[in-house]
């Protein structure tokens, strides 16, 4: 049967018709619910606050003045929408159009924000004044949006449903739908959807009053007192929160999303405490929703092993990052929940409109971040519930409808968990080792579990400072090395003694990369100071003025006494740094930058990548303000880590610094450790600045502390400028109207993949050597010279660990076979002579036959040839002068510092363990050479680290060539290593009490080294003696059988090689080179 064709159109039609008119009821119906249109509304309004926020946030930075100013500009704006509300009911069609117009207004109300804080006097950004100032530019940034807001939150309908999707809009918009379109964007959706709001319940409005609502309204209420005690409730159950945001950041890194989410929950847990108190009485929601807030609080801080756990299992078990992201928000909820649920029941018990108790919430948080920025301690938890438990059994003994034992039971309840938070309110403190790091992640994923997982290396907590933004941690590694954490991730490192352990290399060059580039070192300003490295290989060059900017001096102190009492050089004592407590991104925009002399130099240590702090310093707009602090000819360095975000932090790093800067390089100073470096100098970077001044002599001696020769710079990989576009690719400029770089870097973060193969592929196809364009054409050969020696150097010591007499063949054959020479000017004319590392090298050869008569002059000529640095000498100096002062056996100092040179200094990858054990046997006879006690424990802690690391690449070895064929040799290193085992142990059990160790730290740590080590180590020794045992039965039997036949040949025994350095060797090696 055929269909009439003029029939399909009526159809459709009809159909249309049909799905409108249902849609129209549908709308009407859900529309005319009481609760529908003020949640869409609130979860709208939720949205687009937090969208905004969350620009001001990465525009400004995480300082405490700026997240002060925030708090306070959107409590301001909250309040004035209430007081509006209060005086009219405004309904929703017109208070959609206010709300969204003011969230479109974003950008305008972001840039008055940054003209009044660059209108601030000198001085002003610091300290109170800079919260005052501050929360001035927020209120240009945040009070119109948050005002539009609240004019859509603050309407009729019930007011814990509004609260709930208020929650619901911030976890949507700020979690969901930023990271896809970005936070500029999901504003703008917000208020678009404000706009469809308002004219849906124009459209679909029900006949009467809009405000005839069952239950309470936020602002509009029955005209009753307000209620002092309930006002108190809320307010102190506000600084619970705050208590509450800062205890959970010590469990997971703080990033963008983790603060939106516990955000979310946070105005949720208000939204839920006003709806379950409306089943309550309303004279005992007071004491209930205090009795909620100062259990749970305690509770929450007292669970510290279970949440310690917790983030531990997802760390190891999860892969996903959205589920460790939700997971981490969910442990926030803990610490929020109960004080939020419980301002909501004080909200509820004001006996006046909701809102009253919500703006005192609001106050409180605004007064405990305060406090906690005043006074970052326990102090602040501690007294905010003890007021809060007195305030509830005051309200307790005021309700008059519960009998006395009820009574009794809640105050009895409510005291009880006051006393128990002032006893244990502080965070584990094995969060910061176990729950920061890959090293106890893979552990547990390997079946390690308890207090072990603390003790897996040798880093030891000397101090844990609470600064006005996060907490402050530093380690002892090895004896000798000082690393830095702040809020558990890892910022800087410092070498305690120069001498022994080597500096951070990643540190020292992005310090002389720039002041090389430069062509004048004049002022250099540092813009975040996480470690001293960085400003003392400032200082050792000509500079006139190095101004300092970090915003955790209480840090930076603590860190100067460590470098004081390990008598180690303070950079910051010297009279040319001054250090300014400032952060650094609130520093470029402050009048103490902008009205000085500009700078020739700008070096930028921007927080890890992965936290919210550095989104800020990540933007476009500070890479701006930093060219404008330099000099027409200036060069600005800034940090990239990309260890544990991958390719993307470097790929975005670049692609921001092209919009500042018409010259951009990449040099890759580390593992995982970038140094990015720009300028808008007319001729750009000039190259043989580099390969020139690399070679001078303040610049040798700082890269041979580093370990490094002079030429090792000059080999490192680089992205030139002609490259760094292919490298940024069609990465977007990071700017905060955007924002999706602070969610993406993160996520990044929490991935499990291979971040180091990532980057190398990343910088392949685009990368080179600093050798190929630095250095002239006439120096090459000198620095392919250089750099060959330095790489078989290092190649030498690989294949032949625990043989440091090795080099002198190479150094021999250097000296007379492969002799260089160089034309001299002299009064007779041109002559020509040997080269002068050459002839350095003779002198060497000389001093060390001289010096085997071990007396004091020979073997302090000897030493004297630890710098300049010299890649034939520097390196064998340490086994030659450990050699001698064992054979003169009356300077244990001296011999313990030889060997300690050599086991820090080796080249990574050494499997080198006879010195690693002589220094433990020196130091075990000796023990007053380190008298105090904290730095011995340390040291022979770090001495058995390195024993099984060094064991552990022995192992992995014989995993892919099978046993040793030197059986002999290897039994008596494992019997060397066992013997220098007890001696560790024996010397952690004798300065443990005295270097604050608790036995049982101290007992867990010697049970997971015998774990790991010394039990493989005693079953590797069986193995190893049955192979021998073999070898000699073979070798016996192959003697008999030669016996048979009438051979009397000699047959070398496996069991008694010897592999001990010709000490006669020396005098010989003097008379032939010379």
């Amino acid at each position: 049967m055929r269909t009439d064709a003029t029939r399909i159109p009526s159809a459709l039609s009809r159909f249309a018709a049909t799905v409108g008119a249902a849609g129209r009821r549908g709308g009407r119906v859900v529309m005319n619910h009481p609760a529908a249109a003020p949640a869409l509304c609130a979860a709208l309004a939720g949205g687009a606050l937090a969208c905004v926020w969350t620009q001001w946030t990465l525009r400004f930075g995480g300082d405490p003045a700026v997240t002060f100013g925030g708090r306070a500009a959107v409590l301001i704006g909250l309040a004035t929408a209430w007081a509006l509300g209060r005086r009219r009911t405004l309904s929703v069609t017109a208070t959609g159009p206010v709300c969204a117009a003011a969230v479109a207004l974003g950008p305008l109300c972001l840039a008055a924000a940054e003209a009044v804080a660059t209108a601030a006097p000198a001085g002003w950004l610091a300290g109170g004044r800079g919260a005052a100032w501050l929360t001035l530019a927020a209120l240009a940034a945040l009070g119109p949006a948050a005002c539009g807001a609240g004019l859509l939150a603050f309407g009729p309908g019930a007011a814990g449903v509004r609260l709930l999707a208020a929650g619901a809009g911030v976890g949507l918009f700020g979690t969901v739908l930023a990271p896809a379109i970005g936070l500029q964007n999901a504003a703008l959706v917000a208020a678009g959807g404000a706009v469809a709001a308002a004219g849906l319940a124009m459209l679909f409005a029900a006949k009467g009053d809009e405000s005839a609502a069952a239950d309470e309204t936020l602002a509009r209420g029955p005209a009753r007192r307000v209620d002092p005690l309930a006002v108190g409730v809320a307010l102190l159950c506000g600084a619970a929160v705050a208590a509450g945001l800062r205890a959970a950041a010590t469990y997971f890194p703080l990033t963008v999303e983790t603060l939106l989410g516990r955000a979310a929950l946070a105005v949720a847990g208000l939204g839920l405490g006003l709806l379950i108190a409306g089943r309550l009485r309303r004279d005992r929601r007071a004491a209930a929703g205090g009795l909620v807030a100062v259990a749970g609080t305690a509770a929450a801080f007292a669970a510290g092993d279970l949440w310690l756990e917790l983030n531990l299992w997802a760390n190891a078990t999860l892969d996903a990052p959205g589920l460790l992201t939700d997971l981490r928000i969910l442990c926030a909820a803990a610490f929020l929940l109960p004080a939020c649920v419980g301002a909501g029941f004080a909200a509820r018990a004001t006996a006046a409109p909701a809102g009253v108790g919500i703006l005192a919430s609001g106050a409180g948080l605004l007064i405990g971040g305060g406090a906690l920025a005043a006074l970052p301690d326990g102090g602040v938890l501690v007294g905010t519930l003890c007021l809060l438990t007195a305030t509830t059994l005051v309200a307790v003994v005021r309700c008059g409808s519960w009998g006395v034992r009820p009574r009794l039971a809640v105050g009895l309840a409510a005291l009880t968990a006051a006393v128990c938070v002032s006893g244990r309110h502080e965070p584990p403190t094995a969060a910061v080792k176990t729950l920061f790091g890959a090293l106890p992640t893979i552990a547990r994923q390997g079946g390690v579990t308890g207090p072990a997982l603390v003790h897996l290396d040798d880093a030891r907590e000397l101090a844990r400072i609470e600064t006005t933004r996060d907490t402050a941690t530093l380690f002892r590694e090895q004896g000798t090395l000082l690393t830095v954490r702040h809020a558990g991730l890892p910022e800087a490192a410092a070498a305690l003694q120069p001498t022994l352990a080597p500096r951070d290399s990643a540190a020292v060059m992005r310090a002389v990369l720039p002041l090389l580039w430069s062509s004048s070192t004049d002022r250099v300003l540092l813009l975040g100071t996480s470690g001293p490295t960085v400003a003392e290989a400032v200082t050792r060059f000509p500079v006139r003025a190095i101004v300092a900017c970090d915003a955790r001096p209480a840090a930076v102190a603590a860190m100067r006494d460590e470098l004081v009492r390990a008598r180690a050089v303070d950079p910051f004592a010297d009279e040319r740094v001054a250090l300014l407590p400032l952060d650094p991104v609130l520093a470029v925009r402050g009048a103490e930058l902008r009205t000085a002399d500009r700078f020739n130099v700008i070096i930028a240590d921007p927080p890890h990548p992965g936290a919210v702090d550095a989104a800020a310093e990540e933007s476009a707009a500070y890479a701006r303000r930093v060219a404008d602090l330099l000099t027409p000819e200036g060069v600005a360095c800034r940090r990239v880590r990309t260890t544990d975000c991958g390719p993307g932090a470097l790929v975005a790093a670049a692609a921001t610094w092209r919009t500042a800067f018409a010259e951009v390089r990449c040099v890759e100073v580390g593992r995982g450790e970038f140094a990015l470096l720009g300028t808008n100098a007319p001729n750009g970077l000039v190259d043989t600045r580099l390969g020139i001044r690399a070679d001078r002599p303040h610049v040798r001696q700082l890269m041979a502390e580093c370990g490094w020769d002079w030429s090792v710079p000059l080999n490192l990989t680089a992205v030139g400028p002609n490259r760094i576009a292919d490298l940024a690719g069609d990465a977007a400029a990071v700017t905060a109207a955007d924002g999706r770089t602070a969610f993406a870097l993160p996520r990044a973060m929490q991935a499990w993949t291979n971040k180091p193969a990532e980057v190398a592929a990343a910088l392949a196809p685009v990368s080179g050597r600093l050798l190929d364009s630095a250095v002239p054409t006439l120096e090459r050969p000198r620095v392919d010279h250089r750099l060959q020696e330095v790489i078989a150097r290092r190649q030498m010591h690989l294949e032949y660990p625990d043989r440091p007499w090795v080099y002198r063949k190479e150094l021999k054959k250097q000296l007379t076979k492969n002799v260089r020479s160089v034309i001299r000017q002299t009064s007779a004319g041109p002559k020509t002579v040997r080269h002068p590392e050459d002839e350095r090298r003779i002198a060497f050869v000389e001093a060390l036959a001289a010096a085997t008569d071990l007396s004091d002059a020979n073997l302090a000529k000897l030493e004297s040839f630890a710098a300049p640095y010299d890649p034939m000498v520097t390196p064998a100096l340490p086994g030659e002068l450990s050699r001698l002062y064992a054979l003169r056996g009356d300077r244990p100092a001296a011999l313990l510092r030889s060997l300690l040179t050599g086991v820090h200094r080796a080249p990574v990858g050494d499997r080198g363990v006879r010195t690693v054990c002589d220094a433990l046997e020196a130091l075990a006879e000796h023990p007053e050479i380190i008298p105090d006690a904290g730095e011995r424990y340390d040291t022979a802690n770090g001495l058995l680290q390195v024993l099984k690391q060094r064991w552990e690449l022995r192992g992995q070895d014989q995993a892919q060539h099978g046993w040793p064929t030197k059986t002999g040799v290897a039994l008596h290193d494992v019997s060397e290593t066992l013997d220098a085992i007890e001696h560790g142990f024996a010397l952690l059990e004798e300065a443990a009490a005295d270097a604050g160790v608790s036995d049982a730290d101290r007992e867990t740590r010697q049970a997971w080294l015998s774990r790991s080590l010394v039990r493989p180590l005693r079953g590797y020794r069986a193995g190893l003696q049955q192979a021998q045992d073999r070898r000699l039965a073979t070798a016996e039997a192959l003697a008999a059988e030669a016996a048979a036949y009438g051979d009397s040949g000699d047959d070398d025994e496996d069991g008694a090689e010897a592999e001990d350095e010709p000490a006669e060797t020396a005098a010989a090696d003097a008379s032939v080179v010379r």
